[in-house]
C-alpha cells in the first residue's frame, strides 16, 4: 500500500474527476440529533434562505434572497461581514467548492451562478457576472417554485440541485466548472416525488417541498422540507430513506447545512439560526471569538480562524509555533508534475476537506487529486486506489516530510 504524507493549506483545492463514484461508508443517523441552541440573526431582517459552510475560513456563508445578500457568520450566527448581490435575482441556495469560490442558485431564473467571495472582514458588493460564470438550468422557471438548494459534494465533483414543490425533483450536474455558460437539460438522480411519500414529516403535515439540501461526510445527502418540517438522510444515489429528524420548533426552516459528523445548522425565514447536534454536552461556546469553537478550536485562546497546524500536532501554529518543509532536496516538488500509482482500492474517511489529523483515502479508480496552481501542500497519509493519479499543477508546491 502506497501512502504519502500531505497536509493542505488554506490555499488548497481538490477536484475530483467527474467519473468517479463515491462510496456510502455510513451515515449520520439523525435520531441522534437535537436542538443545542437556537437564536437569530440580527442583521438579516428578512428572507434568509440558505447556508453553507467554508471548511478553509471556518466560517458559515448564509444567503438572502430579498434584498439579495451574503452575510458571512460564525459558527453562533454572529454577523462578521455583508456581501451585496448587485443584479442578482431570487437567490434561495449557496453551496461552497473550495479555494473561496461559491455557488449560487436563484430560484426564478433558474440559474447557479459562480462567484469569488475572497477572504476578508470587510463589506464587499459583487456584480451579477453574466452568462460567462453561470450555468442555466432548462425548464420553465419564473415562478416561486424553482431551484430551491444546492449541494456540492468534493468526493467526485458533483452538484445536486432541487426543484421545491409541484414537481419535486433532484437534479445532479457532474464537473459543474466545465459546464459554466452552457444550458444543462435536467438529469434527476431519482424520483423525489415518489420518494417523498415514504418520508415523515412533523404531525398534520406531509414531505411535500423541497427547501435545502447538503451532502453529509459520509457521501449520505440531508434533504429539508419547510412545509413537513423535516430532515430526511438518504442514499445520495436512489433516495433510499436512512435517518429522520423533525424540526417542529423551527417557524419556516429554509436551508441547512452538515458542517460536521455531530453537527448541522439549520437557517429560516425570518432569520432563524438553529444548531443541531448528537453532543450537546459541548457546546459552541467560543473564547478567542475567532468563529471557532473550543470544542475543535486548536489554538482555543488565541484567534485563528485558518486554523493552520502545518505540523499536524492538533496545535494551531499560533499557540505552537510555525514549521517549514526541511528535506527540499527530496521531497518537494514545484509542479507541474503529474503522477499515477498502482494499489489496492480502499476509501475516502470523510466528505470533506480533510482536518490535519485525517487520513486523506480514495477509492475511486481513476481519480485525480489536484493541487492548484499557486497552493502548498504538507504531510499527512493519502492512500491512492488503483489506478488513481496525484497532478501538482504549474507553480503548485508538494511538501513530503520523512
Amino acid at each position: 500500500m502506497l501512502k504519502i504524507f500531505i497536509f493542505f493549506t488554506s490555499l488548497f483545492f481538490i477536484m475530483f474527476a467527474p467519473l468517479a463514484q463515491s462510496q456510502t461508508c455510513d451515515k449520520l443517523d439523525l435520531s441522534n440529533f437535537s436542538v443545542c441552541s437556537s437564536t437569530t440573526v440580527p442583521s438579516v431582517i428578512d428572507n434568509l434562505s440558505g447556508v453553507c459552510y467554508n471548511y478553509q475560513t471556518k466560517t458559515l456563508f448564509a444567503v438572502v434572497n430579498n434584498p439579495e445578500l451574503i452575510v458571512e457568520l460564525d459558527l453562533n450566527g454572529n454577523a462578521l461581514r455583508t456581501i451585496t448581490l448587485n443584479g442578482f435575482w431570487d437567490t434561495e441556495s449557496i453551496a461552497y467548492m473550495g479555494n473561496s469560490l461559491f455557488a449560487v442558485g436563484e430560484e426564478r431564473n433558474g440559474r447557479i451562478v459562480f462567484i469569488t467571495i475572497p477572504v476578508g472582514t470587510v463589506n464587499i458588493t459583487i456584480n451579477y457576472p453574466g452568462a460567462a460564470s453561470y450555468i442555466q438550468m432548462s425548464g420553465t422557471f419564473g415562478t416561486n417554485k424553482g431551484l430551491e438548494g444546492l449541494a456540492y459534494n468534493y468526493l467526485n465533483d458533483t452538484m445536486y440541485t432541487v426543484r421545491e414543490k409541484d414537481t419535486m425533483d433532484i437534479y445532479a450536474i457532474g464537473n459543474p466548472l466545465s459546464l459554466i455558460n452552457t444550458t444543462q437539460t435536467s438529469y434527476e438522480v431519482f424520483d423525489l416525488e415518489v420518494k417523498a411519500g415514504t418520508y415523515p414529516a412533523v404531525s398534520g403535515a406531509i414531505f411535500e417541498d423541497a427547501a435545502g439540501l447538503s451532502f453529509t461526510p459520509y457521501g449520505t445527502l440531508l434533504i429539508l422540507t419547510e412545509d413537513g418540517k423535516a430532515i430526511v438522510e438518504v442514499d445520495a444515489n436512489d433516495g433510499t430513506l436512512l435517518s429522520s429528524l423533525l424540526l417542529p420548533a423551527m417557524t419556516q426552516p429554509e436551508g441547512l447545512i452538515a458542517i460536521s459528523s455531530t453537527e448541522i445548522i439549520v437557517v429560516g425565514e425570518a432569520n432563524e439560526f438553529v444548531f443541531y447536534s448528537s453532543n450537546c454536552a459541548t457546546p459552541l461556546v467560543d473564547t478567542d471569538n475567532d468563529g471557532i469553537p473550543d470544542a475543535t478550536d486548536n489554538c482555543p485562546l488565541i484567534s485563528n480562524a485558518e486554523q493552520k497546524d502545518v505540523n499536524m500536532n492538533g496545535i494551531g501554529d499560533l499557540c505552537d509555533g510555525t514549521y517549514t518543509c526541511t528535506n527540499v532536496t527530496t521531497n518537494t516538488w514545484v509542479g507541474p508534475m503529474e503522477a499515477f500509482w498502482y494499489d489496492d482500492a480502499c476509501y475516502w474517511s470523510k466528505g470533506e476537506f480533510p482536518n490535519p489529523c485525517d487520513d486523506v483515502i480514495i477509492d475511486a479508480p481513476g481519480t485525480n487529486v489536484i493541487v492548484r496552481a499557486g497552493s502548498t501542500a504538507y504531510g499527512k497519509t493519502l492512500d491512492v486506489a488503483l489506478s488513481s493519479g496525484f497532478v501538482v499543477e504549474d507553480n503548485a508546491t508538494l511538501c513530503i516530510e520523512p
